[in-house]
């Protein structure tokens, strides 16, 4: 005869087991947390407001913030939809606007003391030749560290006119909470800066 202990032990001990995970003993069962990625804020650089799953991208396509300072100027790809270069497919909508400076521009988003993930996604999609070659780009938080690119040229990462690259960087934000991108002039090019859209992730 099969002793009902058998039976009753798995159903006694489900509580102990679910107590012992509850209070942090997750490596004893093997139990791995999850870490959400958590989307601040996205701004479509230069374009309309863009709906998107988790957080849509913000409207920046107003002309007239040119006479913010620093604020740089909208720009519409006229030309060939820009290219993911891992698929061949078309990239987005975010790809086919920008704002270029001349000489510069900036955003700042106030995010809180923390770190940050900073997506800066690029596109090159005009033919003037004010636009080919290297620029530079700065991200920084009032951190001690400042992440900074002299001579970021996007066609020559990206492979071509009109293809996607994006670039993705960890930022340290100070306890002011405040995080600024600042694109500008490479050191001897005077080649517009531009970028195309920016999302900042926690």
């Amino acid at each position: 005869m099969i002793d009902s202990f058998v039976f009753l032990a798995p159903i006694l001990l489900l509580p102990v087991v679910m107590l012992l995970a509850f209070i942090g003993c997750n490596a004893v069962f093997g139990i791995q947390p999850t870490t959400l990625l958590v989307r601040l804020f996205r701004t479509n650089c230069g374009g309309p407001a863009v709906a998107d799953t988790d957080l849509g991208w913000a409207d920046d396509s107003d002309p007239n913030a040119a006479d913010t300072p620093n604020k740089g100027f909208p720009l519409q790809n006229t030309g060939n939809a820009v290219i993911d270069p891992a698929t061949g497919s078309a990239a987005g909508t975010i790809y086919e606007t920008c704002r270029f400076g001349n000489p510069g521009l900036s955003y700042t988003y106030m995010v809180g003391q923390g770190t940050y993930t900073v997506l800066l996604k690029f596109a090159q999609i005009s033919d003037d030749p004010n636009f080919a070659g290297p620029f530079a780009f700065k991200m920084d938080g009032g951190a001690p560290q400042i992440i900074e690119e002299n001579n970021f040229d996007v066609v020559s990462l990206a492979g071509n006119t009109r293809t996607k690259y994006d670039y993705q960087e960890n930022v340290t934000v100070s306890e002011a909470g405040m995080l600024t991108i600042t694109f500008s002039e490479a050191q001897n090019h005077g080649n517009f800066p531009f970028i195309n859209a920016i999302e900042i992730d926690n």
